[in-house]
């Protein structure tokens, strides 16, 4: 989830996790694990956080994927955070449990934490990540009931407006299906002002 532009957009999530078709090419483990967990969780940074747009976006992503996991990390110790976090509660994301002693992860890869205690460490590379800093808090991200009740009656609203916009009538008239005069007249005007 990289924002390469400076516009207030973010990636799109994929539909989903991908379904493997052929399983007969996929390595066979001689272990019989008792329980498998798949899950999904999504990093944000504090640049991702900044805009409203944003904000409501992974408002949006948190209603429609329940399921998943959504977590925001920032730089331990900064003031900037306490007015990050009343931002993100302003717009109906509660960041209820915050998890300390996370550090980024030497690999290339973006947005990949690891967590371990600074008095616990086992190998050299955990010192020096220790040394490089910074120091990272986790925040988990979950709607506040009063914006899934929001969320919940806008897409009721708008599936119930799409639906009351089909001029078509089936009920009982000339030849079984009738035209809403009305409903027609919106439906042509909606159609004309999407072609300007």
């Amino acid at each position: 989830m990289n924002l390469k532009n400076t516009k207030d957009e973010l990636p799109i999530f994929p539909e989903g996790l991908p379904i493997i078709e052929d399983t007969e090419d996929l390595p066979t483990l001689k272990l019989s694990p008792d329980k498998i967990i798949i899950s999904a969780e999504h990093v944000f940074e504090a640049k991702e956080v900044r805009s409203v747009s944003n904000i409501a976006q992974i408002c949006r992503w948190i209603f429609n994927y329940p399921e998943r996991k959504f977590y925001l990390f920032l730089i331990e110790g900064i003031k900037e955070n306490r007015d990050l976090i009343y931002n993100i509660e302003k717009n109906g994301i509660l960041a209820s449990t915050t998890e300390r002693h996370f550090y980024k992860h030497p690999s290339d890869q973006p947005k990949d934490f690891i967590r371990f205690h600074p008095n616990e460490i086992e190998f050299d590379w955990e010192r020096e990540i220790v040394q490089k800093g910074p120091k990272y808090i986790r925040l988990e991200l979950n709607l506040s009931e009063r914006k899934r009740r929001e969320l919940e009656i806008k897409e009721k609203m708008d599936t119930e407006r799409e639906a009351d916009l089909n001029p078509l009538e089936i009920k009982p008239n000339f030849m079984g299906i009738g035209i809403d005069v009305n409903k027609a007249l919106r439906w042509v005007k909606k159609l004309f002002s999407r072609k300007k």
